[in-house]
């Protein structure tokens, strides 16, 4: 892999992962961790990236749909402000639509339920990179 970054779906109850490769602009859904607290968070995302022999990630921002930011960005952001004094790159993505997109693929692949919901966090992840590709390709 040429240049790794970290895709992350940043969730109330799990993190999507999806790893990809920004001279390729490519994406690759990755796992899933469940959260537990702020620092086990930070680090279970710091060792995948350390993993991957990367230092850079997009972390998606939940805006609302008229643009504006709730709790959840908010949330986002001191997550993303943490990472950052740990060293770590992190861009930030509007990821508005993309787990209804992730799910309207899923369901015409004939993707059942259980497995939706068991994927649907690091798919999001990747479609989160694919989006920040498409934006920086501009």
């Amino acid at each position: 892999m040429g240049n790794p970054i970290l895709g992350v779906d940043f969730g109330k109850v799990r993190i999507g992962l999806a790893i990809g490769d920004t001279d390729l602009r490519s994406s690759m859904p990755l796992r899933v961790i469940l959260r537990t607290n702020e620092k086990s968070d930070m680090e279970a995302v710091a060792s995948a990236i350390r993993e991957y022999g990367g230092n850079e990630i997009v972390l998606g921002l939940p805006l609302n749909m008229n643009g504006t930011e709730g709790p959840s960005a908010d949330e986002a952001r001191r997550f993303a402000e943490a990472l950052r004094t740990k060293g770590i790159t992190v861009h930030m993505e509007d990821e508005r639509l993309t787990t209804f997109e992730v799910l309207e693929d899923m369901r015409q692949a004939g993707i059942s339920q259980k497995k939706q919901r068991e994927r649907l966090d690091m798919f999001a992840a990747a479609a989160i990179l694919r989006s920040y590709f498409l934006k920086i390709s501009r």
